[in-house]
């Protein structure tokens, strides 16, 4: 404790005491003032203890995160990649600093430093604003990184091992949209941050940005758009199921999401800087599960999987999403499939209202669950 606030509590304390000796010269009540006393001078130390342990804490705190960003900026794989990550950023127009082969090692050691970060905020050791300032621009340049996301993040080989930083990624997500939210005078700084891919993009900025913003498209999604789309998933998914709608909605994996990808038959509707909603299409044929179901001469496609984020429900974005594909399909193929749970009504209205009918009732699809196949003729 520092000179000028031990002589506030000591001022303080001798106040009370004279006080006390005061009153006892026209109160014959020595007991009393004495309890008194006792009172003021157990509080004033409790007092003391108090910021002694808080001042203590966060000397510990900034100890441990001077050691953590020591951890950092000593690796030198760490360092060689976050350079590389540097000038991809500052120079997009150039070709990236990121080698395809060379730099696997470092993605490997950089994504285990974040891990063990997650580890640490989950336990509770760190706080995860304790983090944001110092590696904040660190962790969402490595994330937004073309050249990362292709070689490594969205690798059906190795993309499951860094399911902690897609954990870590949503959490530090949710952070920034709660100091956003908290802090939206500072609209101007954030919207900068995320035109130039500081930020990622998430339906609750809607309410703070502009008119000019309000721009509604359905475009085929990239690699970044992966990211947004499994956890706008996860997270619907998660709500379904607590309240007892699981069996509605057969989840796709990441892999099925990267693979609607590659291949451009992955649709988002976007509003702004974030996602509504999603839509993924499969062409038919001999190896796909269905193909026993329709006609072996026509050509078809099936709408494999279509989920909109819960933030926008009830604005009928299924009914667009459907009416997309089948203005970009119908031109080339004869059907459109899909299967629904005949107790989602809610999608079973809007499929029925862009003209899809039942094909084939109750089968046992998806671990034999209960479905309807319904199609849709074009020709």
């Amino acid at each position: 404790m520092n000179s000028s606030k031990l002589a506030i509590y000591g001022l303080v304390f001798l106040v009370c005491i004279g006080l006390v000796l005061v009153g006892s010269m026209w109160f014959d009540q020595w007991s009393k003032y004495i309890e008194v006393a006792t009172l003021v001078g157990a509080g004033t130390g409790f007092v003391k203890l108090i910021y002694e342990s808080n001042k203590t804490r966060k000397l510990k705190e900034a100890e441990f995160m001077s050691e953590l960003n020591r951890d950092y900026i000593t690796n030198t794989h760490i360092c060689q990649l976050f350079e590389k990550l540097e000038h991809d950023y500052r120079y997009p127009n150039e070709p990236s600093a990121i080698k395809d082969h060379e730099d696997v090692l470092s993605f490997v050691v950089y994504f285990t430093f974040f891990e063990t970060l997650y580890d640490m905020i989950k336990k509770k050791i760190i706080k995860i604003e304790n983090v944001d300032d110092l590696f904040g621009y660190r962790f969402f340049s490595m994330l937004h990184n073309k050249k990362v996301i292709d070689i490594e993040l969205t690798n059906p080989i190795v993309m499951a091992s860094y399911v902690n930083i897609f954990r870590l990624y949503d959490l530090w997500l949710k952070y920034r949209i709660k100091m956003v939210i908290k802090h939206n005078y500072k609209l101007r700084e954030f919207v900068f941050m995320w035109e130039n891919n500081l930020y990622e993009n998430h339906p609750e900025f809607l309410r703070f940005l502009k008119k000019e913003y309000n721009t509604f498209e359905i475009e085929p999604a990239n690699r970044r758009d992966i990211f947004k789309i499994y956890n706008i998933q996860r997270y619907g998914y998660r709500r379904m199921k607590k309240a007892g709608l699981g069996d509605l909605f057969e989840p796709s994996t990441f892999g099925e999401f990267n693979q609607m990808i590659e291949k451009k038959m992955l649709y988002v509707r976007k509003v702004n800087f974030a996602i509504q909603a999603y839509i993924g299409v499969l062409i038919m044929d001999e190896k796909h599960k269905f193909y026993q179901y329709v006609d072996p001469t026509k050509k078809g496609i099936l709408i494999d999987t279509v989920f909109v984020d819960v933030i926008y429900r009830g604005l009928n974005i299924q009914n667009k999403l459907i009416k997309y594909v089948i203005d970009t399909y119908q031109a080339d193929y004869d059907y459109a499939i899909c299967t629904i749970d005949p107790n989602n009504t809610k999608s079973v209205d809007n499929f029925t209202e862009e003209g899809f009918t039942i094909h084939k009732e109750n089968l046992k699809l998806y671990g034999k669950k209960n479905r309807h196949i319904y199609i849709k003729y074009f020709k």
